[in-house]
């Protein structure tokens, strides 16, 4: 009697397509502190040495520290230098490094990589976030910055690190007493389009709220992104999170809001570089890009101000197109401002490497 397999054969078929198609199973990522970390081996000293040799003085080197990244970061051992310039003007660091790319099938290519450090110091007691640039900030005499220099980042082997330092010294000159002439030029023109909403703000004794804004911008597609903002300006030293929204809170699922210092004027502060700009040589060929070391905390001073975003939406669809952004107005609702605990996270960001050195007290 024969049998017939025909049948377990497509069920087998069956079985196996769905087994190729199914996403494999990835263990879920453990957070940074309850990964261990393997001790990063590198010689620090000689790293210091060569750092020292190439700002020639410009730059006091307060302390150095080696660290690796978790996998839940990315991975990747650093060295972190905190500096401290001696004067004020423009300073550009660069250090390089050869490499073997490990994804060449058997061969060597030798790749050498070139980072780019861009820092700009004021005078002692400078505003460190320009009035009119309510985003950016800018590190005064006697501050420190935390400078990360990659080690074996991406896995790659690397083969020394040589630096390189260039300074364009300011003029001597004190700290403004406040913003100068076409700083107030620009804050009025930003002003003006300030709505000024009655709001309740139990900030009030520490961040001045200014006024919201909305902001539209348009798609290529028929239709637009509307985003509302909140200004405020700092008013008295204090710590706390700042927590927007255009509900009442809780409608954000548990928010924890922004960290924000607010310190006094000239009060010395520490700060981790924030951008890097990085090219990369192969051969003929050379790529370029940029790598952010992002951090959580605001540290503001009196006078200075910050600008954050709330609420917003998008359009799409002939309508919308129509509309364009016309909307965006009638839908313009004050900010719902909470004031929450002080609270960093360490496993946000690179907030790891700076939340040891943010100013105490207040």
């Amino acid at each position: 009697m024969r049998r017939d397999t025909r049948g377990s054969v497509k069920v087998k078929a069956a079985f196996l397509a769905l087994s190729l198609c199914a996403p494999p199973f990835v263990a879920p990522r453990a957070s940074a502190a309850q990964e261990r970390r393997p001790p990063v081996r590198r010689d620090a000293a000689a790293l210091r040495r060569a750092l020292a040799g190439a700002v020639g003085g410009e730059f006091e080197i307060v302390r150095d520290e080696l660290t690796r990244r978790s996998a839940y970061h990315g991975g990747g051992a650093y060295w972190l230098a905190h500096v401290r310039p001696k004067r004020p003007g423009s300073f550009t660091l660069k250090y390089a490094y050869g490499y073997e790319d490990p994804f060449t099938k058997g061969e060597t290519s030798a790749t050498r990589a070139e980072h780019s450090f861009h820092i700009n110091v004021g005078p002692r007691g400078c505003w460190r976030r320009p009035a009119h640039m309510t985003s950016r900030f800018e590190p005064c005499l006697g501050d420190t910055v935390i400078l990360p220099f990659a080690l074996d980042a991406y896995r790659r082997v690397y083969a020394g690190h040589t630096f390189e330092f260039a300074a364009r010294p300011a003029a001597a000159r004190d700290a403004p007493a406040g913003p100068e002439a076409w700083e107030l030029t620009l804050l009025r023109q930003q002003d003006a389009k300030l709505r000024r909403d009655e709001v309740v703000n139990p900030l009030a004794e520490h961040l001045k709220y200014l006024g919201s804004t909305a902001e539209v911008r348009l798609h290529r597609a028929p239709g637009y992104t509307a985003e509302y903002h909140a200004t405020f300006e700092a008013v008295r030293p204090g710590r706390f999170n700042l927590l927007l929204g255009a509900g009442p809170p809780g409608a954000d699922g548990g928010a924890a809001g922004v960290p924000v210092i607010i310190v006094e004027r000239g009060t010395p502060v520490t700060w981790l570089a924030a951008h890097e700009s990085v090219s990369e040589f192969v051969g003929r060929f050379s790529s370029h890009a940029g790598n952010s070391y992002l951090t959580s905390p605001v540290i503001m001073q009196p006078g200075e101000r910050l600008t954050l975003p709330y609420d917003g939406y998008t359009r799409r669809g002939p309508r919308a197109e129509t509309d364009r952004g016309g909307g965006a107005e009638e839908n313009h609702r004050p900010p719902v401002i909470t004031r929450l605990p002080f609270r960093v996270n360490p496993d946000e960001s690179f907030n790891e490497w700076l939340v040891e050195h943010l100013p105490k007290g207040n």
